[in-house]
């Protein structure tokens, strides 16, 4: 399947289950109800764009050979999302929203993690470490006690 373009669209229920969209480009786009389920989205631009209960579990977001640039979350505004077993490796969640919760984002251009305490952008976020070797994090790797 050829790459689609979903800009500005406001999509409501679709069922991308098991599909190709790789490169793909859903850049402001509105996603209620939308299923990715083990759908390859390797390569594609979701900047900007608002997720409302969306199953994206076992996607693959992972860039691979033929589509080398990682997908592109930032600015997401993710609200009810299932990402079990989708591969996010090196895709790009700077300043990604999860509506209404605290907050950790990181910033993998520059290796710092921050904290926004409002969850709003509202109030400055706060700085809390900077790496020097810009390591590849993903929620995993962060761990409140």
């Amino acid at each position: 399947m050829p790459a689609e373009n979903y800009n500005e669209q406001n999509l409501v229920g679709n069922n991308f289950n098991g599909q190709y969209l790789n490169g793909s480009t859903f850049f402001k786009t509105s996603l209620n109800e939308v299923q990715f389920v083990g759908t390859q989205l390797r390569s594609t631009n979701f900047t900007e764009s608002v997720w409302l209960n969306v199953n994206a579990s076992n996607a693959i977001f992972a860039p691979s050979a033929s589509f080398s640039t990682p997908t592109s979350f930032v600015g997401v505004t993710l609200e009810n999302v299932n990402f079990s077993g989708a591969d996010l490796s090196q895709v790009d969640l700077s300043f990604v929203n999860t509506k209404e919760i605290n907050q950790f984002i990181y910033n993998r251009s520059i290796g710092t993690l921050y904290f926004d305490v409002d969850s709003t952008g509202g109030v400055s976020q706060v700085e809390i470490v900077k790496f020097s070797n810009n390591p590849a994090l993903t929620r995993n790797d962060i761990v409140v006690v």
